[in-house]
């Protein structure tokens, strides 16, 4: 078998089966992969990013970058004004070398301040020193820690917090520096909410940068390590890296983004200036947070302060946080009219926490612990508990942890092209799933590909090209840039291949490709491997597509309705086999089945298994149109008829049909208006509605059928006395078409006296629930 490799055209030529493989690093990095919660490793395979639960965020600080008001954007790292060369020895994990600065420098050069280059929530601090000839610990000095809010605008002078310092001259060789917070300022809060951390000493501290200030010189003085240790691995700085986003009302919609940008210098003020405005409806102080992956979400961490506590005035500040309601999803979708509204997205959400903080002295740091969830979506926002007036508050940073493997992270291709229209046979893959893993694959395809320009200003935003590109200046335009995209052909994304091996669920034969592949764990500790992933295909029974229709476009609710299906084969090209088979799978009862060629009535052969016609044609079409006629009762809106075409010398291809251009994408549709406007049952009969269970023969049973419109999950039936008691509960089938027998006997088995009944067939659905009432009697 050919193997070929994922580029932006792919060809092929050869006219046997061939493979797609996708297994290299190159490969994968042409697909749209969400930052930073994967890796791709050198052999090919790919895994899920493991999220540290601890960490030290000295190790990775270069990595972040920030903006400040006097350098403009600087990375996270240390400076010194002594023996600067050497000061990367107290990361490197090796007590046996050492920063050691010069005496000779002064006091005031021996400073060192730490920048971790965003704000992290550590829970202590370790200072680790030599003790050894010509090196020793450091004799007096401070430590100092600062959230990095500047004092004053346009300086980049900083409040420090000092949270050690010397007595005596140190002789220790390591010094361990608990850190932590007390919220409420003042004394214990009366706050409530669950899954809240209500204790009055937080045992984390809200820090960016570290200062360690030595007050005095001594020749041998040298310091060995700098360690810090985080709560976790804040996931919120990546959202935008995933392909995340976040959206608030149009008012506070600007400003969002700062609750995840690492610093405390930028916010979210929320607020309300007018009592009309205090309900968060209203008002709008809410977000929708996107992560862009689902994560095994088990903390959120809510920092808002008063804003006089970090150098900033209160101008704005409001009253402080009132009260607020935390709600994640994994984006599993809730019906419409199930709780959807337009704050929301269509998500189903579980609460996590509903604060109520109106009570002196009031609580500003939120620490919300729970269970681990599949959380994709945050939403968020203000709770006034009533009260009146103006109100809102700075919220100064929202930290999230999700220790461990993501729970699914989605990987898309580009257009694949197969050099040609092929018959796509199977997807398969090989891949590592340890207990609790899975992957799953969907598939789209497509004939045709179009251009569309992109217009981006001189910083690479996107921007509207009527509106923004062609009224800015020449030097503020940035490039354009023509990108291909899918054409009016393609289809959807197909559900979801589970086995390796699966045949291939998309139209085909197509030209084009695509592949969206989901990792998934539903344990944190575990994630799948995937080394590579393949799609068969082979040359079809016509080197183009084929084309069909069907008519007419509409039909009755549970009527026989004949209909015609007009299969047209393309223009004729070398290596075209033609087909003798059809494979036509429609959920619905079908009679009267015949075909024309040439305008004249062939002999078939036919034959309705698994809600799937098929049908033989007495010799091979190759370039003639066929009509294929029957009669059918259709109870789904719409009915879909995508034929397959078979042929007996190559019984493992099969070509699929596509919708006729002549009449656009509907073409393969049937539409039952009246279903539209009507409940889940029809078509009811119950014969007589007359039951004599005498076991004479005539009339021993009430024959009860009806069809289940627009769902096919069952259906119960009741049967009720006059009084309104239950007599008899009878379970329908799956099936759409229902028949329910009832012998006359009660749920104890005995026969019950003549009179008048009721039954009542019940159908659920999560389009909504249906009823119908109905006499019977029973008669000896």
């Amino acid at each position: 078998m050919k193997r070929l490799v994922l580029a932006a055209v792919l060809v092929t030529g050869s006219l046997s089966a061939d493979e797609l493989v996708i297994d290299r690093r190159s490969q994968w990095q042409q697909w749209s992969i969400p930052g930073g919660v994967v890796d791709l490793r050198s052999d090919g395979s790919i895994v899920l990013r493991e999220f540290e639960g601890r960490i030290d965020p000295l190790q990775d600080m270069s990595t972040y970058q920030h903006e400040t008001r006097e350098k403009g954007v600087v990375s996270g790292g240390i400076t010194v004004g002594s023996q600067a060369s050497s000061v990367h020895r107290l990361l490197d994990g090796d007590r046996t070398s050492w920063w050691q600065p010069d005496p000779a420098h002064g006091v005031g050069s021996w400073a060192l301040t730490i920048d971790l280059g965003r704000l992290e929530l550590l829970e202590s601090l370790r200072l680790v020193f030599p003790d050894t000839l010509g090196a020793r610990p450091m004799r007096q000095f401070a430590v100092y820690v600062s959230e990095g809010m500047p004092i004053w605008d346009g300086r980049d002078l900083i409040s420090y917090s000092q949270v050690y310092t010397t007595i005596l001259p140190n002789t220790q060789a390591v010094i361990d520096i608990p850190l932590s917070t007390r919220d409420p300022i003042g004394g214990k809060s009366p706050a409530t909410g669950e899954n809240t951390v209500l204790t009055e000493q937080l045992a984390f501290k809200p820090v960016q940068y570290i200062r360690i200030v030595p007050r005095t010189t001594s020749p041998d003085a040298a310091l060995a390590e700098v360690e810090a240790l985080a709560i976790g691995r804040n996931i919120g700085p990546g959202t935008l890296q995933r392909g995340g986003s976040i959206r608030s009302s149009q008012k506070f919609g600007r400003a969002v983004r700062n609750i995840f940008d690492g610093t405390v210098e930028k916010f979210w003020l929320a607020n309300a200036a007018k009592a009309a405005d205090r309900e968060w409806k209203v008002g709008g102080q809410y977000f929708e947070w996107d992560l862009g992956v689902t994560f095994w979400l088990n903390q959120i961490i809510f920092y808002s302060w008063p804003p006089t506590d970090l150098a900033q005035t209160s101008f704005q500040a409001g009253s402080g946080p009132v009260g607020h309601k935390f709600e994640v999803s994994d984006g599993s979708p809730i019906a419409f009219g199930e709780g959807s509204e337009r704050f929301r997205g269509p998500f189903d959400y579980e609460r996590i926490t509903l604060v109520d903080n109106q009570a002196s002295p009031r609580r500003w740091i939120f620490q919300h612990a729970f269970e681990a969830r599949r959380s994709r979506y945050i939403f968020y926002h203000h709770y006034n508990w009533g009260r009146e007036g103006g109100w809102g508050f700075k919220v100064w940073e929202i930290f999230l942890y999700a220790p461990g493997y993501p729970a699914e992270v989605q990987l898309e291709s580009g257009m694949v092209s197969l050099g040609g229209v092929k018959g796509m046979r199977a997807v398969s893959w090989d891949a590592d799933l340890p207990e609790n893993t899975r992957i799953e694959v969907r598939t789209k395809s497509g004939d045709q590909i179009s251009s569309k320009k992109l217009y981006f200003d001189r910083n690479g935003n996107e921007v509207d090209q009527n509106r923004y590109y062609n009224v800015l200046k020449s030097f503020q335009q940035g490039d354009s840039l023509a990108v291909p995209f899918e054409g009016d052909d393609w289809s959807r994304w197909s559900e979801p291949y589970r086995n390796s091996g699966e045949a291939f669920r998309s139209p085909t034969p197509r030209e084009f490709v695509r592949f969206k592949i989901s990792l998934i764990t539903d344990d944190p500790t575990v994630t799948p491997t995937l080394r590579s992933l393949t799609l068969t295909h082979d040359d079809p029974l016509f080197q183009r597509a084929v084309e069909a229709e069907v008519f007419p476009r509409e039909g009755r609710v549970g009527e026989w309705d004949e209909f015609t299906y007009l299969i047209r084969s393309p223009s004729f090209r070398a290596g075209d086999r033609g087909y003798d088979g059809i494979l036509l799978p429609v959920q619905a009862p079908l009679r009267n089945i015949r075909a024309r060629l040439r305008g004249e009535d062939i002999a078939i052969e036919t034959e309705i298994s698994a809600d799937t016609l098929r049908v033989q044609l007495p010799s091979r079409v190759l370039r003639d149109s066929l009509e294929l006629r029957f009669e059918a009762r259709l109870l789904q809106n719409p009915t879909f008829l995508a034929a397959l075409l078979t042929s007996t010398n190559t019984p493992d291809v099969q070509q699929g049909v596509k919708p006729s251009a002549r009449v656009g994408n509907d073409a393969l549709a049937v539409f039952l208006p009246g279903l539209a406007a009507g409940g889940l049952i029809g078509n009811i009969d119950a014969g007589s509605g007359t039951l004599s269970p005498n076991n004479d023969g005539i009339n021993d049973e009430l024959i009860l059928t009806f069809d289940l419109l627009k769902v096919d999950m069952g259906s119960q039936v009741d049967i009720h006395d006059l009084s309104g008691r239950l007599v008899r509960t009878l379970k329908g089938s799956p099936e759409m078409q229902q028949e329910i027998r009832w012998d006359g006997r009660d749920n104890a088995a005995q026969v019950v006296p003549p009179g008048i009944y009721l039954y009542r067939i019940n159908v659920k659905a999560g389009v909504g629930t249906s009823s119908v009432t109905r006499i019977v009697n029973v008669a000896y």
